[in-house]
């Protein structure tokens, strides 16, 4: 079998089995009882499903798979809703113990700047070809003169 379709259909089971366990998490949510959705989320944690996703997400900071990355952002973000404590302070102390988080941060601070650079760098050509577009019409309106 080829390398990379196992590849491919292993980080598509992978994504497939986040994006599950996200919506498990979802679906105890209930308008009249939020203890069921953060037992749902305290278990998850309990069974180490947050350490494994730092883990992941910090030990591929230096090249990753956009996709399976943002499902492991997506069910991180789940497992916090409602600032569950548990899982804030399995966050923290993963960050806190793990020295080799700083080169993830490292690399956020990176990419946020990129963001910042490219905004910056788009709403200066949005402007360029502005004021290229109002030149042809002041130069139309001339014609007409």
């Amino acid at each position: 079998m080829n390398k990379n379709f196992e590849e491919e259909s292993c980080k598509t089971s992978i994504i497939l089995l986040l994006e599950s366990l996200g919506h498990m998490v979802l679906n105890e949510q209930d308008d009249e009882n939020e203890d069921k959705m953060e037992q749902m989320q305290n278990f998850l944690n309990d069974n180490k499903v947050t350490n494994v996703l730092l883990q992941k997400l910090i030990s591929t900071s230096k090249g990753f798979d956009d996709e399976l990355i943002s499902a492991g952002i997506d069910l991180q973000i789940i497992l916090l809703t409602n600032g569950n404590n548990n899982v804030q302070q399995s966050v923290f102390r993963f960050f806190v113990n793990n020295p080799s988080s700083e080169h993830f941060f490292l690399k956020l601070h990176n990419i946020i700047h990129e963001e910042i650079y490219r905004i910056e760098d788009e709403e200066q050509n949005v402007n360029v070809e502005e004021l290229q577009e109002s030149a042809k019409q002041i130069e139309k309106l001339l014609l007409l003169l």
